[in-house]
């Protein structure tokens, strides 16, 4: 709470922190389960992982970085192929065999930022994840990906004022492959544009999709520093496009699209310090997405069939706007510690889509939610506790075919995902979570005292909709060890 720099996507912020705070290692294990979630999502998921991350000050140099490693066991995944099948991007590949779906990752990020003197600092962060996947059924999508994201930034200190930019540059990959041990059996693939459209579904053993992303943006920032008071300010903007390619030899387009997106997000913030540590926070995020489909004609170079696009067509649009407030209230311990934290949230979000002609939704809901972390420290002993809960309230929706479905691959695209996915994100949704930490302060490194933690989590939700027979639910629960360094 008291850098607000931390929130902003500036790593040369991190030079002024006014203390270090300690290194982290964690293993983590969790289980997730119910029915209340998205259609190409797991019923139950159990995820395995660890992460490290230390920060460290040299003279005017701060250094940070960790690494994270990720498995997820994921039961009974249908409809979709790929990695993160809740992307925005509506191009996509599937099939309506349901499976084991295995998944790994592993993330290695790192940044610094260098006070020159005392009005220039410089920062640069680099973020870098690779990730593999596999559903244990025939047939079988194969995933490999990765990404990469790069952030220069500067900022320029004035007495009582700080402003500061930086660049935002993304690259990355998903490679699928489907293929089948069982020969004697073909299977339906489905390629879909959004909304349920799609084109006509193939039988076959095999099949193979490249998605390339690539983006570019920026933000700006300001700090404004009046007494024990800090105004902050920050306007972010990112272009990105994921364009998508069937084959792997002689790739085509005819059968995918490419999916662009444009995200702007302002959010200012006020911190406070007094006895008591004030934060209180306004943002908006909006999204502008379009998909651009292809039309391609064949032609052949020394008895090879290549194709080249004749027109590109945009029939997919997508707006999501996020407003949203916050306020923050802590009783400080010391300076890496607080004995208790309040967190209000009040939200508004909205996502309307279309497919040109076809079909269109509108979804807007108003989430409110609290959280509350008590922390008690005896002697060397640290017992924290912490309840939330989050209300979803659904307050206009709309889900329309613009003319009726005929196609037997878009019945089905409209019927497995489309429909159920409309139906439970315009439900009325309640949550509640709590969680439990005992942690002691020991003596692991030489002239440092470490705190050696459990942490204890979990969280319920449950939901109301005139269509279904009765309430949905979703279970979520976690374990973590971890140790301050």
């Amino acid at each position: 709470m008291e850098n607000p720099w931390f929130g902003s996507s500036n790593k040369a912020g991190s030079v002024f922190n006014s203390f270090i705070p300690d290194g982290e290692f964690e293993l983590n294990t969790g289980l997730e389960k119910g029915d209340l979630k998205l259609s190409q999502l797991s019923p139950k998921e159990r995820a395995y992982s660890f992460n490290s991350h230390k920060t460290i000050r040299l003279d005017n140099i701060v250094f940070d970085g960790g690494v994270k490693y990720i498995n997820q066991q994921e039961e009974e995944v249908g409809w979709t192929a790929r990695m993160d099948p809740t992307t925005r991007n509506p191009y996509m590949l599937a099939d309506s065999i349901y499976g084991l779906y295995s998944k790994d990752y592993v993330s290695l990020f790192g940044s610094f930022g260098y006070m020159l003197n005392e009005n220039m600092v410089f920062g640069f962060g680099v973020d870098y994840l690779v990730g593999d996947g596999a559903r244990i059924k025939d047939p079988r999508a194969v995933n490999n990906l990765f990404s990469l994201d790069i952030k220069p930034s500067f900022i320029y200190v004035f007495p009582g004022f700080k402003i500061g930019a930086n660049i935002h540059l993304m690259k990355g990959r998903e490679k699928i492959s489907y293929s089948t041990i069982e020969n004697s059996t073909t299977y339906r693939f489905f390629r879909m544009f959004g909304l349920g459209i799609g084109a006509k579904a193939i039988n076959s053993w095999s099949y193979s999709r490249n998605y390339y992303s690539s983006g570019i943006g920026g933000g700006l920032q300001s700090e404004y520093k009046l007494g024990q008071a800090n105004l902050f300010s920050g306007l972010d903007y990112f272009y990105s496009k994921e364009a998508s390619e069937d084959g792997s030899n002689n790739p085509r387009k005819n059968d995918a699209g490419d999916y662009k997106e444009s995200n702007i997000r302002f959010y200012t913030s006020l911190n406070l310090k007094k006895s008591l540590l004030h934060f209180a926070s306004f943002h908006v995020n909006m999204s502008m997405g379009e998909g651009v489909e292809f039309i391609q004609e064949p032609y052949s170079e020394e008895n090879i069939t290549y194709y080249r696009t004749v027109a590109e067509v945009s029939k997919y649009s997508l707006l999501s706007v996020n407003p949203g407030i916050r306020y923050k209230l802590a009783k400080p311990y010391n300076q890496y510690l607080n004995k208790w934290e309040l967190d209000l949230k009040l939200e508004l979000d909205h996502l309307s889509s279309e497919y040109l002609l076809e079909a269109r939704q509108s979804i807007s809901n108003i989430i409110p939610s609290v959280k509350f972390d008590k922390s008690v420290f005896l002697n060397k002993n640290q017992i924290m506790f912490g309840l939330s809960g989050q209300f979803i309230y659904s307050l206009n929706n709309e889900l329309k075919q613009l003319r009726p479905y005929m196609a037997s691959q878009n019945i089905a695209a409209w019927q497995n995902i489309v429909h159920p996915d409309f139906i439970l994100l315009s439900s009325t949704t309640y949550s509640a979570g709590a969680h439990f930490r005992y942690g002691r302060f020991v003596n692991i490194m030489k002239g440092k005292s470490n705190l050696l933690y459990v942490d204890l989590g979990m969280n319920f939700s449950f939901a109301s909709n005139e269509e279904w027979v009765e309430n949905l639910s979703w279970e979520q629960y976690r374990i973590k060890l971890g140790l301050s360094f």
